[in-house]
């Protein structure tokens, strides 16, 4: 079952009897296997590592057979393939025109500051400090 790769499956259900197994069918009515039922074992017993040990190496191999069956793909050419056809880009007609004299407003910059020191910081800090506490003031009276 875990070798299974497809969404559905059919279960072949006994009418007239508990089944101890049931019949597994494919998509197109052919046999896939047949289920049992699992097996509870305690947590120290080993023959319960054996079998999910068991389990994981068929899960395993059913991956490694459908990465093989999966076509090799490359992206980048499809995507290079994709772009190269696609329509050339053409630019919106203007809404109107906008221009720009440079000497009737000359460029302002604004200058980079430089890090400001420990010293400087606690400074700014503490002038920070001294108008809120002066507002609290103003405002307790």
């Amino acid at each position: 079952m875990q070798a299974y790769q497809y969404e559905k499956i059919w279960v072949r259900v006994p009418a007239y009897h508990t089944p101890a197994e049931l019949l597994l069918l494919d998509r197109y009515g052919e046999r896939v296997g047949i289920a049992s039922p699992d097996v509870e074992f305690h947590p120290l017993d080993k023959r319960g590592a054996k079998a999910s040990a068991e389990r994981a190496k068929v899960h395993r191999q059913a991956v490694r057979d459908l990465d093989r069956s999966a076509p090799d793909i490359d992206v980048a050419a499809r995507l290079i393939a994709r772009g190269e056809a696609q329509l050339d880009t053409v630019p919106n007609e203007p809404v109107g025109i906008v221009s720009h004299d440079p000497a009737k407003r000359p460029a302002r910059i604004v200058m980079p500051k430089r890090a400001s020191t420990s010293e400087e910081r606690r400074r700014e800090q503490d002038e920070r400090i001294a108008v809120q506490m002066d507002l609290a003031q103003r405002i307790v009276g």
